[in-house]
């Protein structure tokens, strides 16, 4: 291994560190409560070692979110390459979407953060990387819709950039509300709504299935059709909402339900 090279590992093993503390104290602490003295401790470094990396706590920020991006387009990336039609990676992309949030859902709450830094705040290089990941998974998405239109699984009319943004849009809502819930289980907290409809027993699976479902059922042709499940609306019973559950025997946070729906 040449000078350069094991230079070059030394930055990315340093630069891993850091963000591996970053993570660590957000999670325990949240990005507003957090400081770079804090972080610092967690990683055993000077807070100048830090800054030869990182300027401030805005660029640590990203530096998380465009960890979660490379992580959500690696799952995305290895769901397409088993598939062979462009129907099928669609819906193995929403699969690799959902798995995503489930199974990292710090991650996915860190790139769905509406507080992002100021463009001032941000470095060139950090701002070019963040656009490159952007892109590649619009790449992406788009690919696949062109992929079915020549295939003939997707109506050749769709636009494929307005279809592949409201199936984003739709699948990001679904899941920012599951993983609201998932975060107040967390806490201990339930949620209730009122009329008995409690949203922490609700299946949010079915939910994100049904959304996507519908959206496909509009832009695929009758061959395309043959590779969808068939629309079907789950009563609430079988969304896992009890419409008869007493209310009086559950531990209520009367400021819950406005937490979870806004």
């Amino acid at each position: 291994m040449g000078i350069i090279e094991r230079k070059e590992r030394e930055k990315e093993a340093r630069r891993n560190q850091i963000l591996d503390a970053t993570e660590r104290v957000f999670q325990a602490k949240g990005i507003q409560q957090s400081t770079m003295d804090d972080i610092a401790r967690d990683a055993e470094l000077a807070k100048g070692t830090i800054y030869l990396y990182y300027r401030n706590k805005e660029e640590l920020q990203v530096g998380i979110m465009l960890r979660a991006i490379e992580m959500m387009n690696e799952g995305f990336a290895k769901a397409v390459e088993k598939e062979n039609l462009g129907i099928k990676k669609i819906m193995a992309i929403g699969d690799a979407y959902w798995s995503f949030a489930a199974e990292h859902p710090f991650h996915f709450g860190m790139m769905c953060n509406a507080d992002f830094p100021m463009r001032d705040q941000i470095s060139d290089e950090l701002l070019a990387e963040m656009n490159e990941q952007n892109n590649w998974v619009w790449r992406l998405l788009i690919g696949t819709i062109e992929e079915g239109k020549a295939e003939g699984t997707i109506k050749a009319e769709v636009d494929s950039f307005s279809s592949s943004l409201l199936s984003w849009l739709n699948s990001m809502s679904v899941l920012r509300m599951y993983e609201k819930v998932q975060e107040n289980q967390r806490k201990g907290s339930i949620a209730i709504q009122k009329q008995a409809f409690n949203f922490c027993s609700m299946d949010f699976r079915k939910v994100y299935d049904l959304s996507l479902g519908i959206l496909m059922s509009h832009i695929v042709t009758p061959e395309g059709a043959k590779y969808l499940q068939p629309i079907y609306f789950p009563s609430m019973a079988e969304l896992g909402i009890s419409p008869g559950t007493a209310l009086d025997d559950m531990n209520v946070n009367a400021d819950l339900n406005e937490k979870i729906i806004s």
